[in-house]
């Protein structure tokens, strides 16, 4: 009987013991997990820059996927959302350029789920920047807002409101 209450104390205690010698191992490849995607995103923008589209986009899809799954299992950081969003961008425009429109839409219709507001940057051309408005007002509405005091904060599904005066796009349903 005392050996089966000393193993099961030794097993309470050894995995916290366990949990602390890992944790700075378990941050250190989560941070160079992140500079991987950080420069696999610099990289893409590279050749986006230099017209290579097909290899921005080779680039960008493990980049993205990842994110996705750490966005599924909860574990997306602000940091990390922003970078997908700038990914799902920059890929859009790259299909875009190839003439793959509806994979142009399927990405920048995610962004636009992520954040409805965001604001178009990878492109100028006006084809472009029409098609992303036309993805927007399909699915977003807008909200409009006069807020008192108008230094104060505004929540929607949680999330603080970018300018709590003006018009917001905001996806439509519920909130």
């Amino acid at each position: 009987m005392e050996v089966q209450l000393l193993r099961s104390r030794w097993r309470v205690l050894a995995f916290p013991i366990l949990l602390a010698l890992c944790a700075p191992v378990w941050a250190q490849v989560v941070m160079e997990e992140i500079g991987a995607l950080q420069e696999s995103y610099s990289a893409a923008t590279q050749a986006y820059q230099s017209v290579q589209f097909p290899q921005a986009i080779t680039g960008l899809n493990p980049l993205i996927d990842t994110l996705t799954r750490w966005e599924q299992g909860g574990r997306l950081q602000p940091s990390d959302e922003a970078l997908l969003e700038r990914a799902l961008e920059l890929r859009g425009a790259c299909a875009f350029n190839l003439g793959k429109t509806e994979l142009a839409r399927q990405d920048w219709a995610r962004l636009l789920q992520l954040r409805p507001e965001y604001l178009f940057t990878v492109a100028k051309a006006p084809k472009v920047v029409r098609l992303f408005e036309d993805i927007r007002a399909s699915l977003t509405g807008t909200l409009v807002l006069n807020v008192e005091p108008s230094d104060s904060v505004v929540r929607l599904d949680g999330r603080a409101l970018p300018s709590v005066a003006g018009s917001l796009p905001v996806l439509r349903g519920i909130h």
